[in-house]
Parts: C-alpha cells; structure tokens; sequence
C-alpha cells in the first residue's frame, strides 16, 4: 500500500509540475492553454486572487545535508512548488523543484557545508501563482 501511495504522490507531483510548465509558457494566453490538450479546470475568466506565502523560513532537518521549507498556509491554494539551487546564484540558477499539497517540504542529501538558496511558489485552483522572497541557509 505504501508504495501505491508513493507512487501516486509523485505522480501527481509530476503532474503539478507539467501543469506549471505549460501555464508559463502559455503567458495567460488562453488559446494557447486549451491547445495544450488539456481540460481547462475551469472556463471563467475570473480567478480568485492569491497572495505570495508569508511566514517562510528555512530550518535545519533532523539530519545532516537536510532543509526544511516551512510556510503558513495560503488561502485559495490549491499546492506549493518548493524550490532551492545552490550559490552562487545568478539568473542562470538551475532550481531543483518539489511539489507537494502541504506547506512544508523537506529536501534531503544535500551537500554539507554548501549554501543553499530557496523560494515557495504557491500555486492557485486556477493557476495563479504567489511566490516567496529567497531566502538561504547554510546546510548543517
């Protein structure tokens, strides 16, 4: 059962992600997202607004080479990105992304020593996004 439910999580993690792909490169151009094939959630123009995370920090995980991001719940989101690239960062970065429904995320068998530099996406029903200010941490 466990591996079952593994599986889906990161089925669906995967899913969130593409959904994300797509809505960027879509730049809110409705066309283009129901050419991607797929069911748009919804067929109003409305979206309810979000707001970018508040209360983000990043803390040390119960072993070495762990991060845990921690955010207070948005309203009207419907999951969270969670995101880190190591230093030095540039607009080049390369970010190492994880979905997941709930507001915090740990990443783990990262280097010790290293400086790591993360961001919160939160992510609406309707695709709106609020994100986060970087913030870094020294991984123990």
């Amino acid at each position: 059962m466990s591996l079952k439910n593994d599986a889906r999580e990161a089925l669906l993690s995967s899913l969130r992600l593409l959904a994300q792909a797509i809505e960027a490169m879509a730049e809110g151009n409705r066309s283009k997202l129901i050419s991607s094939g797929f069911d748009l959630a919804n067929e109003t123009e409305s979206a309810s607004s979000l707001s970018a995370p508040q209360e983000f920090s990043l803390q040390d995980g119960m072993k070495p080479g762990e991060i845990k991001f921690v955010i207070k719940a948005v309203e009207n989101a419907k999951s969270y990105i969670f995101e880190y690239t190591e230093e030095p960062l540039t607009i080049e970065s390369s970010w190492v992304s994880k979905g997941s429904s709930k507001r915090e995320y740990t990443f783990d068998n990262l280097p010790s020593g290293k400086r790591i530099y993360g961001r919160v996406v939160a992510i609406g029903t309707r695709g709106q996004e609020g994100t986060t200010n970087v913030l870094t941490r020294m991984v123990q």
